[in-house]
């Protein structure tokens, strides 16, 4: 669905701004400082977060803070206000600096997402760590708290790891004593066996070195 037009009223710095342009899939605001391109940008995303959230209260406060604290000091009358014509429709948004409110008119709503930096800021936050040796590049607070846990997992891994071979030397060197002992080549791999050794009930419970290893391992 596209936008015809656009109106905005006494809004920051628009005094009475209309524009005609139509709104293609994408569309790419540009211009210099001061000349609106966040203001259109906030208002739309503020829009589209309280239809995409079923017009929660949270997000229609957000809209009236917003057009409340961007009321233009050059208003040439009462009305503060955004309308976006659709193809088939329009919707209107207007604060009533009176009863401090938003009104809507209009209840159609066709998704527009905004990609500036409140949405990246939102989404993945200012976080950018930069790390070429071991990770490269992370974005976001979230990406980094994932890098974090990652690497205390692949901590656990590797020291899971070490504790299994731990067991493995105790296992050979068991087999090793009992075939020096018994003077015997028969093959214990079943009695003298890491499953073994995992139980309770194992008969080398008491071996210091596997209580040491059974212990760091949780078993």
């Amino acid at each position: 669905m596209k936008v015809n037009n656009l109106r905005i009223k006494n809004i920051a710095s628009f005094r009475d701004f209309y524009s005609d342009a139509e709104f293609a899939k994408t569309t790419l605001f540009f211009g210099t400082n001061g000349s609106g391109k966040s203001t259109i940008a906030s208002l739309l995303q503020l829009i589209d977060r309280y239809f995409s959230n079923r017009q929660s209260v949270e997000q229609l406060e957000e809209i009236r803070e917003y057009i409340s604290s961007k009321t233009s000091k050059e208003a040439a009358n009462d009305e503060n206000s955004i309308e976006i014509e659709f193809s088939d429709n329009s919707l209107k948004v207007s604060y009533d600096r009176f009863t401090d409110s938003v009104i809507f008119t209009g209840n159609e709503w066709y998704p527009i997402k905004v990609f500036n930096d409140t949405y990246t800021e939102r989404t993945i936050g200012k976080v950018v760590d930069i790390n070429l040796e071991d990770s490269g590049l992370i974005i976001g607070e979230p990406n980094r708290l994932l890098e974090s846990e990652q690497k205390k997992l692949d901590g656990l891994i590797n020291r899971l790891e070490n504790y299994g071979n731990k067991f493995i030397t105790i296992i050979e060197e068991a087999k090793a004593e009992y075939k020096s002992k018994a003077n015997s080549q028969a093959n214990v791999s079943e009695i003298i066996s890491m499953e073994r050794l995992k139980q309770p009930s194992c008969e080398f419970a008491k071996n210091a070195a596997a209580i040491v290893w059974k212990k760091k391992a949780g078993i």
